[in-house]
């Protein structure tokens, strides 16, 4: 193989990769279930980390993860909102989240959520007045990614200033 064309394939991994990623991030938003679950800060000292909003999720439901605890746990949102450890949502559970219990939380991955530096003290001041929610899409094996962050039921974009 010529070095031309070893260089040419080396310098393309990277951008098929990133493309992949993309494109399989991009079908995980279009094809799950969508969810609306409020949000608020829940470190006053590190709401705002960087470009990221930090906060809780309210799931609904009264979550039972101990500190001991690091073990896979599911939490079922419809038709009834449960909590359980384990690998294995309730047999009747149509829509469900898996995530695990780290530090006596339960933790799916959605805890933060990417934001312009501009506009961002206006939306941590939102963040911490209760007025947040994620609006997410579930896929059938319980992966939950972020589509939108929501004030009052509309998206951040068209209401924040930069």
């Amino acid at each position: 193989m010529s070095r031309g064309l070893r260089l040419g394939v080396a310098l393309m991994m990277p951008i098929i990769a990133l493309s992949v990623m993309a494109g399989l991030r991009h079908y995980q938003q279009s094809s799950g279930q969508e969810v609306i679950l409020p949000i608020q800060g829940y470190d006053p000292r590190d709401l705002l980390s960087g470009h990221y909003l930090r906060y809780s999720v309210d799931y609904g439901v009264e979550e039972s993860c101990t500190y001991s605890q690091t073990e896979p746990a599911v939490i079922c949102l419809q038709p009834e909102s449960a909590f359980r450890l384990g690998t294995e949502a309730p047999q009747d559970c149509e829509v469900f989240i898996r995530g695990r219990c780290i530090a006596g939380r339960f933790v799916a991955g959605i805890e933060r959520f990417y934001i312009p530096e501009e506009g961002s003290v206006e939306l941590d001041r939102r963040v911490r007045g209760k007025e947040a929610a994620l609006l997410l899409s579930v896929n059938q094996n319980g992966k939950a990614v972020i589509k939108d962050l929501l004030f009052n039921g509309k998206s951040w974009r068209s209401q924040v200033t930069p």
